[in-house]
């Protein structure tokens, strides 16, 4: 990764920023990873805006960005290069927790403001008071037979002893599983997961 431009809820990054960071790249070509269903239409309208060939994999979601990562070829053909990064990114299940910011009804879920809630395929799917249990129940929700590895990644405002605890009882409640943690320091999102 040449360039990481900001965004998040609120404040996505507009054409230009992108059009900017690609400029600011030293390659041949350039692969924009939206990480965000949000920004994907800015991502493709700055592919024009580039004096040098540039390719959008559609990730909604950091976790797909990170698995578009893992088949990126920087000796490869642009088109091929892309076309396995999104095969990639589209091979896993991912999800995020947060917290509600108001009380509302969503597929037949009653949720409070305050409520940590799971979002699968950034849809809304299970609500909890508790953070850690809203975890274990997306996991419930997301785990196939064939899966194997489930990766989190876990935010500001969580202590990596939380996270650890957390780690514990996915190992327990999921055995057979590899399950791995990294900080991602990331705002207003408490976790993020994949399976795969």
């Amino acid at each position: 990764v040449d360039q990481v431009v900001d965004g998040g809820q609120t404040m996505n990054p507009s054409t230009e920023d992108l059009a900017s960071a690609c400029q600011r790249v030293e390659a041949a070509g350039v692969i924009i990873l939206p990480n965000n269903s949000n920004v994907v239409m800015a991502a493709q309208q700055a592919r024009h805006l580039c004096d040098r060939p540039v390719a959008v994999v559609p990730t909604a979601s950091v976790m797909q960005g990170i698995a578009a990562m893992v088949a990126f070829d920087p000796q490869g053909e642009l088109a091929t290069v892309v076309s396995n990064m999104e095969e990639e990114a589209a091979r896993i299940k991912w999800a995020e927790v947060t917290r509600a910011v108001r009380d509302t009804t969503f597929n037949g879920l009653q949720i409070r403001q305050g409520d940590a809630i799971g979002l699968i395929g950034g849809v809304v799917a299970v609500a909890d008071s508790s953070v850690e249990e809203a975890v274990l129940k997306v996991l419930e929700r997301m785990l196939g037979e064939e899966d194997e590895l489930i990766t989190l990644l876990y935010g500001q405002d969580v202590s990596a002893e939380q996270a650890a605890g957390l780690k514990s009882r996915i190992e327990q409640a999921f055995p057979g599983r590899d399950v791995e943690l990294h900080r991602g320091g990331q705002p207003h999102y408490h976790y993020f997961l994949s399976v795969e």
